[in-house]
């Protein structure tokens, strides 16, 4: 006996795993930054983490933009 909602689940996966593949990748440059900056003083490493705070927000809200074409009009 199977799970009806075995496949929706398998689907779901399948969607996920590119999103959650960039999520790593963005987390992983903004860790890199971090350990290339932080031998310096903590105001360059203070605008590494605004940096990449900005990137963040940046790249989620231009996924956003692609994914549903009506949240365009809330950003101009």
């Amino acid at each position: 006996m199977s799970i009806p909602f075995v496949k929706e689940i398998k689907n779901i996966v399948k969607l996920s795993f590119p999103i959650a593949i960039s999520a790593i990748a963005i987390s992983m440059m903004g860790i890199v930054d971090t350990m290339m900056v932080g031998n310096y003083n903590t105001e360059q490493l203070a605008y590494v983490g605004l940096a990449t705070a900005v990137f963040v927000l940046y790249s989620h809200v231009f996924a956003a933009r692609r994914a549903n074409p009506r949240i365009t009009r809330v950003w101009r």
